[in-house]
């Protein structure tokens, strides 16, 4: 029988966790601001969500292993893995700022971008000098497909699988099964989690956060950058510890 105020609690933590501001919901959101109509909105969003759910999943599946002892967690191995991540977090938010400036600044200039030749193909290789602002925009997006960033980003942190650890633990006594536990709590988890960032992606295109682009873009790339930043500081320092 399932122990509903334990449950209860459960979803209240996930709930504040999911939706306090960090780097998924700066991506979901940033994500999808780069539609250009709300079909492309809602696509980059369910792409993006896909990816950090994935992610999740497979980093809760490493954690209930630990705790059911099939697997063993190296904490120097998780620290050496934190430092990579993090990495990928700070390039992923520097690149993607610095294509907004670019942007920025071909869309002020009065003169035609200069464009690399490596960074878009034409089926003419010809470039025209009137080029659209949506295909400018096309040239300035990161390179990597918004499901591909929410899964590396879900996946950048394997200290999460430490979270997980701790966290599940407190609650698998909402059942009499220890199997029936988990899989209830892992089936709430990724439920939660996609529910209210779709919900989140949803409330911000009908708020119509188009219009404050120019500054959530930024700040969202800022917000991965300085998790980044912080993470290789963090990793470093536990390692030398």
């Amino acid at each position: 029988m399932l122990d509903f105020t334990l449950f209860s609690a459960y979803l209240g933590a996930v709930i504040t966790l999911i939706i306090t501001p960090g780097p998924v919901v700066a991506l979901v959101l940033k994500n999808t601001l780069k539609g250009q109509d709300s079909k492309t909105k809602s696509t980059q969003a369910l792409k993006t969500i896909c990816g950090t759910n994935l992610g999740s999943l497979l980093l809760i599946a490493v954690s209930i292993a630990v705790i059911l002892g099939v697997a063993k967690v190296s904490e120097t191995m998780l620290g050496i893995m934190s430092i990579v991540g993090c990495g990928f977090i700070l390039y992923l938010g520097s690149s993607s700022l610095l294509g907004f400036f670019k942007q920025r600044k071909c869309g002020d200039s009065a003169q035609p971008c200069h464009i690399e030749r490596s960074e878009i193909s034409y089926k003419d290789s010809k470039f025209e000098s009137n080029q659209s602002e949506d295909s400018l925009e096309k040239t300035t997006q990161n390179k990597y497909s918004p499901f591909l960033q929410g899964l590396l980003l879900s996946l950048s942190n394997p200290k999460d699988i430490l979270f997980f650890i701790a966290f599940f633990p407190q609650f698998l006594g909402i059942t009499h099964s220890l199997y029936l536990s988990i899989a209830v709590l892992t089936l709430s988890w990724i439920a939660l989690d996609f529910s209210l960032l779709l919900l989140i992606s949803y409330i911000s295109q009908k708020i119509q956060l188009k219009r404050f682009e120019t500054l959530i873009a930024p700040l969202s790339d800022i917000v991965l950058i300085m998790v980044g930043i912080f993470g290789i500081v963090y990793g470093v320092i536990s390692l030398q510890n």
